[in-house]
């Protein structure tokens, strides 16, 4: 078969240039760089924006050096721009980010690729100013080198969880936290420890769908109109059709597919009903509100836990279970309080 790179280039620190000196600067070294970048690629490279100050490369029938030669020449076009916010300011120096991936090597589907090249990414933005960024996928002793083991299912999975922390950092937050109660609310009602394991990979993955869901909605700083809803909604049909992509992964699809469903039937996606929704989608629907409501989001502050146990409570038997309500106010609660006092 033939060779294909993938390459994602990020602006390194391009927030705090657009938040100086503004959006309409912003947007003209954007320009400027795509433009460099387009230059600097093939006639048969493919060039697009990937989020916010990411952009994307598509290399058919490139091998690694190839596709080295390539990251290189980018880095050398973006070192020789001269970005000037103002006509009378300063130059100020911008310089890009390079994760690469490559087919069949790293990944054989687009998801796979994606994902390690965004992981290798995120391992050259960690790297000093002074070194050069470019970080290939299976580059020996990164954290995108892990993703290849043991399995490369949950390597991708690992590294799609990534790629929706960098379009939202309270998704990823969010998802541990959750997964950590729904452990707790697992143990408290005394379940397996293949379910528990279940449940903690779910609480992880189970917005894993926001990746295909459009930034604006993800960062809006106020409620979302009805058809912002419905959009939202897809999440969840989003991260069934990943996750379900993974083999051995049934409970997990199970908790993480059903977490919008409510217990007196009007919930999404399937508007199931009572024990119609497998109980670890019941007891992931519990962890997910708790943590989502008593953390700060755009529109509003975190809840007090008094406040959020009463939500609980008024909710019980439309929105949650009854008897896994219980179990969490009574029996995890208390136990994540005495966590916090011995972290104090």
């Amino acid at each position: 078969g033939e060779s294909l790179a993938i390459i994602i280039a990020d602006v390194d620190d391009f927030k705090l240039y657009n938040d100086t000196y503004g959006h309409l600067a912003g947007d003209s070294a954007l320009k400027s760089i795509a433009e460099a970048l387009s230059r600097a690629c093939r006639p048969t490279d493919i060039i697009g924006r990937y989020g916010g100050d990411e952009f994307m490369l598509i290399l058919p029938n490139t091998n690694e050096g190839g596709a080295l030669k390539v990251a290189e020449r980018l880095l050398e076009r973006i070192a020789q721009l001269q970005f000037r916010p103002e006509p009378e300011a300063e130059i100020i120096p911008l310089h890009l980010a390079i994760g690469v991936a490559l087919y069949p090597d790293d990944g054989t589907t687009k998801e796979e690729l994606i994902a390690h090249a965004d992981a290798a990414l995120y391992e050259s933005k960690a790297r000093p100013v002074t070194e050069k960024k470019i970080t290939l996928a299976h580059e020996e002793g990164t954290d995108a080198e892990l993703l290849r083991y043991p399995t490369s299912a949950f390597g991708v999975l690992h590294g799609l969880v990534r790629t929706v922390d960098r379009k939202d950092h309270y998704t990823k937050r969010h998802s541990e936290r959750e997964a950590e109660y729904a452990v707790l609310l697992g143990q408290a009602l005394k379940l397996s420890s293949q379910s528990q394991r279940a449940l903690r990979i779910a609480g992880l993955l189970h917005d894993l769908g926001k990746i295909g869901i459009p930034d604006h909605l993800l960062r809006k700083p106020g409620p979302l109109t009805e058809t912002e809803r419905s959009v939202m909604r897809q999440h969840v049909l989003l991260t069934e059709r990943i996750v379900g992509g993974v083999p051995q992964l049934t409970d997990v699809l199970a908790a993480a597919a059903n977490h919008h469903e409510r217990y007196d039937g009007s919930g999404y996606p399937r508007g199931l009903k009572g024990e119609e929704i497998p109980l670890l989608g019941r007891i992931l629907a519990i962890a997910d509100a708790f943590s989502a409501m008593t953390m700060d989001r755009p529109y509003r502050k975190a809840l007090s836990w008094s406040t959020a146990v009463q939500e609980l409570r008024q909710n019980t038997g439309t929105q949650f279970d009854p008897a896994m309500v219980e179990a969490f106010i009574n029996e995890v609660l208390p136990q994540i309080d005495q966590e916090k006092a011995k972290a104090a």
